[in-house]
């Protein structure tokens, strides 16, 4: 059985640390208070991206779905993977304007 200390992200000696908050690279743990923050500015970029060949939006009553796939490299006519995002259509626009350059407001 594996025990709570051992699965402790990071370890801090407890002598001198009470009260004080330990930054160790994007994580800051404050001890007397037993929170951890994680300070995004900090953080690598992701090692593991999914890359489409291809993207489409389709579009029912009620939701939106962004699709995106990738292409089998042994039969190009066939999808290998594909990855489905769905919204529902009244929070498809704020979405789009968070995650990307596109601005509703008008001029």
């Amino acid at each position: 059985m594996v025990s709570k200390r051992s699965r402790a992200l990071v370890k801090i000696k407890s002598g001198g640390a009470v009260g004080k908050s330990v930054r160790r690279g994007a994580l800051m743990i404050g001890v007397s208070e037993r929170s951890i923050r994680i300070d995004g500015s900090k953080l690598e970029p992701p090692r593991d991206i999914y890359r489409a060949h291809l993207a489409w939006v389709e579009h029912s009553p009620g939701s939106m779905r962004l699709l995106f796939a990738t292409r089998d490299r042994d039969d190009p006519k066939r999808l290998k993977t594909r990855l489905e995002l769905a919204y529902p259509v009244e929070c498809f626009s704020t979405f789009l304007e968070e995650f990307t350059r596109v601005s509703w407001a008008s001029d």
